[in-house]
């Protein structure tokens, strides 16, 4: 008899239990959905209510009457952390008293928070009221080595940072002293930057002819040189400053200004370069380039002419010192 007892008096447990849950899971007839998610890639509001009216088997947040209830939440990454996302759901009743609310993070992405958090919404409408706890979804585990997608393709190489820089560059100038008066010039200069060795600069000058004369006679004068030169420098990003010294080779042509017999002679030019130098970057590999010094000439050959005495009349003969300058653009490989 006591058997019997005990089993009626769980029958009746089980029945009360069966009852209570049916009525908590009375469906209720319209919820209000507020939902936020500053994050693009978390669930939105209207695949959320799909989500859990799908599982419910019923439209809750679609109806005619007033909303029996709330659901308010949002999903959020935590400030200062590049994947750790939080979501916050609470239950409001019609009064708007906060009935339970729940709350959920994850360290993957938060894709994973989507389907927990349609199950929390789902109980809290079916009327289950627990104390707040915070579930963790737990990142997705590592794929097995077969299953593992392909690495990825090897990224370019890096430029070698052993590379000389290169520079090329033209521009225009004004020498003093090299031939009579003060010249123009067109400049034209590459320069080759080694890591481990001062920059070498190579640079072709073209001289505009100028003419002496004494009593309308004399010569008109042109000249040109190539100088090989060392120059060591200083340098920030878009910025640099340095000097360079050399030497140069070339020549010098006299042409005869209103003389009977005059003629045209071709000397050999030497000449020792020694300039200060900086430069400016304008943008991407572009610079302004300036150098300023002078050339000193090795070889002075003097010029002139004999008059209607015979007696020899000196014309033009270089200083012995040139002072040049120049301003130009250059394109620059690198730093």
């Amino acid at each position: 008899m006591r058997r019997v007892a005990q089993l009626a008096r769980l029958a009746v447990s089980v029945a009360l239990l069966l009852v209570t849950r049916q009525a908590s899971a009375e469906p209720v007839r319209h919820v209000e959905l507020g939902w936020s998610r500053p994050e693009a890639r978390c669930i939105g509001a209207e695949d959320l209510a799909q989500a859990v009216e799908r599982t419910l088997g019923r439209p809750v947040f679609h109806g005619e009457s007033a909303p029996s209830a709330k659901i308010e939440g949002s999903v959020s990454l935590r400030p200062g952390t590049p994947e750790h996302f939080d979501a916050r759901i609470r239950l409001l009743d019609a009064s708007g008293k906060v009935v339970t609310e729940r709350a959920l993070s994850t360290d993957a992405d938060c894709k994973r928070l989507d389907e927990s958090i349609a199950v929390v919404i789902v109980l809290m409408i079916d009327g289950l009221e627990e104390a707040p706890t915070t579930l963790r979804v737990q990142p997705e585990a590592p794929r097995s080595a077969a299953a593992s997608p392909p690495p990825p393709p090897p990224e370019p190489a890096a430029p070698n940072a052993e590379a000389p820089v290169l520079s090329v560059g033209a521009g225009a100038g004004l020498s003093s002293s090299l031939l009579p008066g003060t010249t123009g010039a067109a400049v034209l200069r590459a320069e080759v930057a080694p890591k481990a060795f001062v920059p070498i600069a190579a640079t072709a000058r073209m001289f505009a002819s100028s003419d002496a004369t004494i009593a309308g006679a004399g010569g008109s004068f042109s000249a040109w040189d190539v100088e090989l030169a060392a120059c060591p420098r200083w340098q920030r990003e878009n910025a640099a400053v340095g000097a360079c010294a050399g030497i140069g080779a070339g020549a010098i042509t006299g042409r005869s200004l209103d003389l009977t017999a005059g003629q045209s002679h071709v000397r050999p030019l030497v000449v020792v370069p020694v300039l200060a130098q900086g430069a400016l970057r304008l943008f991407g590999p572009l610079w302004l380039r300036a150098e300023a010094g002078i050339l000193v000439p090795l070889v002075r050959e003097r010029w002139g002419f004999r008059d209607a005495g015979g007696s020899y009349v000196p014309v033009f003969q270089p200083d012995s010192v040139a002072p040049t300058g120049t301003l130009g653009l250059e394109l620059r490989t690198g730093p």
